[in-house]
């Protein structure tokens, strides 16, 4: 035998047994003795690339491609080294050269598709696996390759297929399972998913890759403590695993378990601090839990780092909203709008924001926005209902509450709501129905069966909404406002004393609740207990200065015990606080009139009647205050009005023939 091939034997056999060294030294000795050796070069390359020394495998292989460039091994040991360096167009063509001189060598078809796979050439790489398979459709590495490549050609079934013959062939192969698993989870197959993986898993307990997988597929399933588990074991196996990090953060936000989520997001930023997504993730958390300073200084970053994302601007604005910061929220949702025209979120969170500030038509104009974007939304409609209501444009809220309705006529709010429009409208028979509905949907409804009871009260229909009080109160007893209802219908039935123990439970309830304490006293008034309803009056005006109500009613009790200053004064307050009602203006002219006081009373019944000019007791005490400051023909006039208004008053119209016959005798 050739004593340099003997020499070259012993070489290989040196690598084989891991003397590298030795080996190294007998390739360079034939090659030193025969320069035009190609198989001393090629066993030089080989040993070099076990040495991971590719550059210099790479100078060994050209010189071995350059003494028999016919060698099909040549070029594709050529087309490793230049792999291994990263450099793969240049790879691509030692397979390509390779795979000319023998199109049925397998090993230039793999390598090539694996070159093309590295250069993201998927179409390519595609068909020159499938051309390696032809050849050997038993390998499974080549299985496992196509399987990845149709994964990223978006063909499921290619993908599955090929995976699932590379687990068969290779059954050890954990790539092969794992691949499959996560062929699995991109089809939402997440329990078959789960099966494949555990199987990895078992096959290799110490992989970090796996156990993520696993992880995923868990969570997938909503079984979020268990796929914390897996992850981890996976940031065990590999603590500086970023994506495995940020999985276990997604899980941990998932359970609700917001402190140790936002942890681990902040584990995983330290670890990717330049990621925009993880900073977001964080203030979209903190967010969560309440901890608001942190979430803003959160979407402060993400927006540093992409000032673009609509996303993060809406999120922060809402955590603004949230501390109350209404200006920055506005325009962190307005740029948000900005940024990404069709996004409804940030139009609702800037119609939140319109509400806070009780800018309600620019609310409602929001929220027509989102219905041009969105029209089939019942939630939207009832906002918008809402946000009319608040203007007072009832007709208009109404047709909004209509629309949620149709929408939606399972949602007892909608037909609350659409109920309470149309009782301010006086459409008390339609307010009914739907309240009706409201409560046939939810019958622990306190609010549609509060309302249902005012509509009813407002009918007259006192003894009915009376039961419905009852019926609320005995979901809700200790419900201030529906104890002083049920207090006033019993009132205006005449039932004083359950309405006076109704009226002072809700008072206890709810002692600042002025209208309660204004109701008692005048029901004690119309019982005669003056000192009781003074009392009453004076609660109500001090948990509310401004009711003019009690006011009012408080001028009466002094009136009534001959307190003539005091009454004075408290109809002059109920004036100043409604100047538009007559009756206050009325009720001054009365204890003007009592003190003596013609000149005043004279102009408090003008306001009256400028305001009420229908009123026609106002007309008939301005002719007795004008008779008495000697102007009859003033008098007669203001009579004689009074008549016209109420001719089949007597009483009136006896005043008048007084005075005529004074003024024409």
């Amino acid at each position: 035998m050739d004593e340099l091939i003997a020499s070259l034997q012993r070489a290989a056999a040196a690598l084989k047994q891991g003397h590298h060294d030795e080996a190294e030294a007998l390739a360079r000795d034939v090659i030193a003795r025969d320069p035009a050796r190609a198989a001393a070069h090629a066993t030089l390359g080989a040993i070099l690339a076990e040495r991971r020394r590719p550059a210099d495998a790479e100078t060994a292989f050209r010189e071995a491609v350059r003494l028999e460039p016919q060698s099909v091994p040549a070029h594709l040991d050529l087309g490793d080294a230049l792999f291994e360096q990263g450099r793969h167009r240049e790879a691509e063509a030692a397979y390509r050269e390779a795979a000319m001189l023998d199109p049925r060598a397998f090993r230039a078809q793999l390598k090539l598709g694996l070159a093309l796979e590295a250069q993201r050439r998927w179409t390519e790489a595609d068909g020159a696996l499938r051309a390696a398979i032809a050849l050997r459709p038993d390998h499974a590495l080549a299985q496992l390759r196509l399987g990845i490549v149709s994964r990223r050609l978006r063909r499921p079934a290619d993908e599955e297929d090929a995976l699932r013959r590379a687990v068969a062939l290779a059954p050890r192969l954990v790539d092969a399972h794992h691949n499959l698993g996560i062929a699995l989870l991109r089809q939402s197959r997440h329990a078959e998913a789960e099966g494949v993986l555990l199987h990895a898993a078992d096959l290799a307990p110490r992989n970090p890759v796996v156990r993520d997988a696993l992880g995923q597929a868990l969570a997938a399933q909503g079984r979020q403590a268990e796929a914390a588990v897996a992850f981890r074991e996976a940031l065990r196996l590999a603590p500086t695993a970023v994506r495995s990090q940020v999985h276990l953060a997604h899980a941990l936000r998932r359970e609700r378990r917001w402190a140790d989520a936002a942890q681990a997001y902040r584990v995983a930023i330290r670890g990717r601090r330049g990621d925009a997504m993880l900073h977001g993730h964080l203030g979209v958390t903190l967010a969560h839990g309440r901890r608001y300073g942190e979430a803003a200084t959160a979407f402060r970053e993400a927006l540093r780092l992409d000032p673009q994302n609509a996303t993060w601007h809406a999120r922060f604005g809402r955590v603004l909203e949230r501390q109350g910061r209404l200006p920055e929220a506005e325009a962190e949702f307005r740029q948000a709008i900005q940024l990404r025209p069709g996004d409804v979120g940030s139009r609702l969170g800037l119609a939140g924001v319109f509400r806070r500030e009780g800018r309600w038509e620019e609310e409602a104009e929001m929220y027509r926005a989102v219905l041009a974007l969105r029209p089939d939304d019942p939630n939207v409609h009832y906002d918008l209902g809402l946000a009319l209501s608040a203007q007072g444009l009832d007709a208009e809220a109404e047709s909004a509450f209509r629309a949620a309705v149709a929408l939606e006529p399972a949602t007892a709010d909608f037909h609350v709501e659409l109920g309470i429009a149309l009782g301010r409208q006086g459409k008390h028979a339609d307010a009914e129905v739907a309240l009706r509905e409201a409560i046939r949907l939810d019958p622990r409804d306190i609010v549609a069966l509060g309302n249902l009871a005012v509509g009813l009260g407002r009918q007259g229909r006192f003894a009915h909404a009376e039961a419905v009080y009852r019926d609320a109160l005995m979901i809700k007893p200790a419900h201030a406002a529906l104890q002083r209802g049920l207090g006033v219908v019993l009132y205006l039935q005449g039932k004083y004393e359950p309405a006076e123990v109704a009226l002072r439970e809700a008072a206890r309830l709810r002692p600042g609740y002025a209208k309660t304490h204004a109701d008692l006293g005048e029901m004690l008034v119309e019982q005669g207990r003056l000192t009781e309803a003074a009392e009453s009056f004076g609660h109500a005006i001090e948990a509310r200065p401004d009711i003019a109500s009690a006011h009012r009613g408080l001028g009466g009790v002094r009136l009534a015990q001959g307190k003539l200053g005091e009454a004075e004064a408290a109809y002059r307050e109920a004036l100043r606080l409604r100047p538009d009602e007559a009756q206050h203006h009325f009720n001054l002219w009365t204890v003007l009139e009592r003190q003596g006081k013609d000149a005043e009373s004279e102009a408090a019944y003008r306001a009256a009647i400028a305001l009420k000019p229908d009123f026609a007791e106002a007309h008939a005490r301005l002719g007795s205050v004008l008779l008495r400051r000697g102007r009859p023909a003033e008098a007669e006039a203001a009579y004689a009005e009074a008549v016209r208004l109420h001719p089949d008053d007597r009483r009136l119209r006896s005043a008048l023939d007084a005075v005529r016959r004074r003024l024409f005798s």
